[in-house]
């Protein structure tokens, strides 16, 4: 897988994250509660988990959304701060 595959894959990979535990992004980053470095450095800590396919069935098993993301996500914290923003 290239780089900027690998890239993709986890930036798509945040992005369901975050939707399921109800948490829009771009909502956030336009209200200022999320930077642009900030959400490079969200996709950077996804794509050193080591849980990826964990993760994807685990999005998968929650497509109907999710109280808070699994234990083994990197941005667990950030995502719940988000959550209640």
């Amino acid at each position: 897988m290239s780089i900027f595959s690998k890239l993709d894959h986890h930036a798509d990979l945040v992005h369901r994250m975050a939707d399921t535990v109800g948490v829009d992004l771009a909502e956030g980053a336009m209200r200022g509660r999320i930077m642009e470095q900030e959400l490079r450095s969200v996709v950077m800590r996804c794509m050193s988990c080591t849980e990826g396919e964990a993760c994807e069935h685990w999005l998968d098993d929650h497509a109907e959304g999710a109280d808070a993301a699994p234990d083994y996500c990197r941005n667990k914290s950030l995502l719940r701060t988000l959550a209640g923003a």
